[in-house]
């Protein structure tokens, strides 16, 4: 029933990856940490923007439509 997408596109001189779930969403995910650990902040992002930032790269992450997330 779960699905994780990964799709890598080179576009000139840059490299794209694209990776899409059909998750509960951010927001129901964040609740369900909550409950489980409240107080818990993740340190997975920060380090991945920083990580990209040294490398010159970027990204967006945005809910999808019908249930899921993506991050590009």
């Amino acid at each position: 029933p779960g699905r994780i997408e990964v799709i890598f596109e080179l576009r000139g001189d840059h490299l794209r990856c694209t990776v899409r779930d059909n998750g509960v969403g951010r927001e129901k995910a964040a609740q369900l940490r909550e409950a489980k650990k409240p107080g818990h902040q993740s340190a997975a992002l920060q380090v991945t923007r920083e990580r990209l930032e040294a490398l010159g790269g970027r990204y967006e992450i945005r809910d999808v439509p019908d249930g899921g997330t993506e991050v590009v």
